[in-house]
């Protein structure tokens, strides 16, 4: 018997060569944009490394080859990293100027650690991790830190923005500094899932600034939370919205902006770049290092509460097949800096 196989439409194959094609222009234009020199450097350079896909959150049993492969995962993201911002020049010099990612830098002082919080990148976990070390209590599991603690504890994880000017440089030069990335678009719509449909949690402040906003680009619907709770927003009405808001204002929210502007990656040298695709290893990478690795556990997502599933690359790929192809060149083109220095790809969803 004949094996049918499966053959993607003439329109399927279309939009994903036009998306490829948007990925590499946007790569493109945004180095050329910020370096005049790199116009003739490559944009679709690859390194020797790559990270899969899957993430677990089971710790491996072979602890001395793990951490020799996460040890040199980081230098080569590390490696990779400095090489990119290199093509950047004067451009990032410019976005770091405002000081503003100095407050999303939390220091402790206590075992001289410095982690730069970005939204929907494992961020409430850490912040856990880091708060059981140090609440008074002592020695309690991450998973019992509250939300509302993890994130409103300004005295024992402190920004870097508060200390003095000479303890800042202190800390920047002395302290292990590390920061989190996430890809993109699973970032983005992990936003659009916890924020706006409450998936995780609902998030009162952001829904009520949100809802309104996103039902007014129906039309005149009355009701706004009448409308949402008839038909809620799709992940397309959101890239809309967050299209049409950096077009008029040139700023995103927090929760979406680029980890590479969020944490200043091109001016501090982070000592550890890890990525939610490989958290579980990376994380106990980080801990270990200091000792610590056997005191606290980064949390798994069941310990927090948190019932949705890490995205996979097929429900990437599913999701946003219903985004618009310029839209999602658009949104590529926003979080060209984040694909290009934490080695992102659009093929990671559409090949």
């Amino acid at each position: 018997m004949m094996k049918m196989v499966h053959r993607p439409s003439r329109g399927v194959t279309l939009r994903v060569l036009f998306l490829i094609a948007c990925f590499a222009l946007a790569m493109t234009i945004y180095r050329m944009h910020s370096d005049p020199q790199t116009q003739s450097l490559s944009p679709c350079r690859l390194p020797t490394w790559r990270d899969t896909r899957t993430t677990t959150t089971t710790p491996t049993n072979a602890t001395r080859v793990t951490m020799t492969t996460v040890a040199r995962t980081n230098a080569a993201r590390r490696h990779l990293l400095r090489q990119r911002c290199q093509l950047y020049g004067e451009a990032n010099a410019t976005s770091a100027s405002s000081g503003k990612w100095k407050s999303r830098l939390l220091v402790v002082d206590k075992y001289k650690l410095v982690y730069c919080s970005v939204p929907k990148a494992g961020n409430t976990n850490w912040k856990r991790v880091l708060l059981s070390l140090l609440l008074p209590s002592g020695g309690r599991p991450p998973e019992t830190v509250s939300f509302h603690e993890a994130h409103h504890s300004p005295s024992l994880l402190r920004p870097l923005s508060s200390y003095p000017s000479d303890d800042q440089q202190s800390i920047m030069r002395t302290y292990y500094k590390f920061v989190f990335a996430r890809d993109p678009l699973s970032r983005l719509l992990s936003a659009f899932r916890n924020k706006v449909l409450g998936v995780g949690g609902v998030d009162d402040n952001h829904r009520k600034l949100l809802v309104p906003l996103l039902m007014r680009g129906r039309g005149d619907v009355g009701d706004a939370w009448t409308e949402f709770r008839r038909k809620p927003p799709t992940l397309a009405e959101f890239v809309d919205y967050v299209i049409q808001c950096h077009e008029r204002r040139g700023t995103l929210n927090v929760h979406w902006s680029p980890v590479a502007d969020l944490c200043n990656v091109c001016g501090v040298d982070y000592d550890f770049v890890g990525k939610m695709e490989t958290v579980a290893d990376d994380a106990r990478f980080v801990l270990a290092v200091h000792g610590l690795a056997d005191v606290v556990v980064y949390p798994e997502r069941r310990d927090t509460g948190y019932e949705a599933a890490e995205e996979t690359a097929g429900e990437l790929r599913r999701e946003y097949q219903g985004i618009p192809a310029r839209d999602l060149a658009k949104i590529v083109a926003m979080f060209a800096k984040d694909f290009d220095v934490f080695n992102y790809s659009l093929f990671d969803h559409y090949v």
